[in-house]
């Protein structure tokens, strides 16, 4: 009901940085317009930056003070999958005397914006059957104490494979998968071979 006296405007950057404009007098029905503008970092996670709020202080004409202000939500978004590296204890088994051997994996996961994304072991594959294949001397389980789905670290494998002139050994892969807060996910797979020598003599 009146003019907007002696208006000052203060704008507040995502970064809780201030910045005040003297506007003056609004006088009634009219429109001032003022644009800033900011630049979010690649680097920026989810919750890092508060939202950008502006707020206008001035006087009625009886010389009231008066405030009006004002946030805009700001939404980041995490769209970067983790780095995820897998290396296990032995990538070959010898002898092929179809005994479990333990084998462990030491999982590396980096992501840029939570420090402890989720691990889980995803599958445990071999490309020959579990049984039924080799024969005499033939045994299963070839997979022993792998949690799938959970963060499991240690698992058994057979130390076995085909012996006919086409076969060219047993290759278990195994494969983790990473996910962060955000939902971003990335796999990594490692590998164990029975060969049908040993070639590490």
């Amino acid at each position: 009901k009146g003019p907007a006296l002696s208006a000052e405007l203060q704008e507040t950057s995502p970064y809780a940085v201030v910045q005040t404009t003297p506007i003056g007098t609004i006088a009634v029905g009219s429109e001032v317009l003022r644009t800033r503008s900011f630049t979010v970092p690649a680097g920026a996670c989810p919750g890092g930056l508060s939202n950008p709020g502006a707020s206008l202080s001035f006087k009625d004409f009886a010389g009231q003070q008066l405030l009006a202000a004002d946030t805009a939500p700001l939404e980041i978004l995490d769209v970067s999958a983790p780095t995820l590296s897998v290396v296990l204890s032995r990538d070959q088994l010898w002898p092929p005397d179809h005994q479990l051997e333990e084998v462990t994996a030491t999982v590396t996961v980096t992501d840029n914006c939570d420090s402890a994304p989720a691990i889980v072991l995803v599958s445990i594959t071999s490309n020959e059957p579990a049984t039924g294949f080799l024969g005499n001397g033939d045994k299963g389980p070839d997979v022993v104490a792998a949690a799938t789905g959970a963060d499991d670290r240690a698992f058994s494998l057979r130390s076995e494979r085909g012996t006919g002139k086409d076969n060219t050994g047993r290759v278990y892969t195994v494969t983790y998968r990473a996910t962060d807060t955000s939902g971003n996910a990335s796999e990594q797979t490692a590998t164990v071979i029975v060969p049908t020598s040993n070639s590490k003599k």
